[in-house]
């Protein structure tokens, strides 16, 4: 059986949606990685114009909905940037607590993030977090 996964993709400014930056290359990104480590992507989730600040984001929420409704698969979730989770430490530590609560895998968070040099000659490592 294949590895679900799920994508988190999120840009803080306008400018960056309506001009097409950002989002789809993070998702490509995620696609990649998910490829590359035989996981199977089920669901894409994007937060457009929403500072990483926030913890009231609505695809966030959906996402960790999903997630707690998909537990039994144990799906991980793939960002392509920490920063793209949370721009400060107590917004990150408060998302990865309700992500690893809502996918419980024994010592393992469920976060992965796929940290290559952004060109075309990309290694892509495996990155998950460990709780």
């Amino acid at each position: 059986m294949t590895q679900p996964a799920v994508i988190y993709c999120r840009v803080s400014s306008l400018k960056q949606v309506t001009e097409g930056h950002g989002l789809a290359s993070q998702e490509t990104r995620c696609r990649e990685y998910a490829k590359h480590k035989g996981y199977e992507v089920v669901e894409v989730f994007h937060d457009e114009g929403i500072t990483g600040k926030l913890l009231d984001r609505p695809n966030m929420k959906a996402m960790l909905t999903y997630l707690k409704q998909h537990r039994a698969t144990h799906p991980v979730v793939i960002i392509d940037d920490i920063s793209r989770l949370a721009r400060d430490i107590e917004t990150h530590l408060r998302l990865r607590a309700s992500i690893s609560a809502a996918v419980p895998i024994a010592g393992w968070s469920s976060i992965c993030w796929p940290l290559w040099p952004r060109t075309s000659a990309r290694r892509i490592p495996n990155r998950c977090s460990i709780a």
